[in-house]
């Protein structure tokens, strides 16, 4: 607590990459040398709202916000911990102006306007790396202002299971065809 109290070092380190969730991250600026997009982060967070001044009961909800990188920035305390930021353009999550579901579920997302810009003392552009998930946009041809949202499974948790299954299978198989060689070297020498 200490440690927090006190504030990071002076200087923080900036990053085009990084590595986390199972993810592989990407600044947009380092995105534009490469055929692979991996700038494209999802973030969940639950809010409490209330229907009006004079409702006591809160309302939990989980709002979803669409965002890209545009710098990675790691944040040393004291050389104890480190804390992974994200600083991000935002879409507005409000319907019809930066969000809209399609008739298939698809999610759309339009990232001329942006929130949280950095432009206002009160913006928060920055996100908890450990808090994100990777996705990626697929452009209209169409209307060139909106984007498909598509989720990405993690690197490391894919189906270990269904792949443990096949190398047990695998490893039974290689055993079996060994001990065959086994026995027949045994029988014919």
């Amino acid at each position: 607590m200490k440690l927090l109290a006190c504030g990071p070092m002076l200087q923080a380190r900036h990053f085009g990459a990084y590595n986390v969730n199972g993810y592989k991250f990407r600044t947009i600026t380092k995105e534009d040398e490469l055929k692979i997009q991996n700038d494209g982060v999802y973030v969940s967070s639950n809010t409490r709202s209330y229907a009006n001044m004079r409702d006591n009961r809160v309302a939990v909800g989980s709002v979803s916000y669409y965002e890209k990188i545009v710098d990675i920035i790691e944040l040393n305390y004291g050389c104890h911990f480190t804390v992974i930021l994200f600083k991000c353009i935002r879409t507005d999550t409000t319907m019809s102006r930066g969000i809209k579901q399609d008739h298939l579920g698809l999610t759309s997302i339009n990232f001329t306007r942006p929130i949280h810009t950095n432009d206002r003392e009160d913006d928060k552009p920055y996100i908890l790396a450990l808090e994100a998930h990777l996705i990626y946009y697929v452009h209209y041809e169409v209307d060139t202002d909106w984007s498909v949202v598509v989720h990405v499974k993690p690197e490391d948790l894919y189906d270990w299971e269904e792949r443990m299954k096949r190398l047990k299978l695998l490893f039974l198989h290689n055993q079996g065809l060994a001990y065959q060689q086994q026995v027949t070297s045994v029988i014919y020498s």
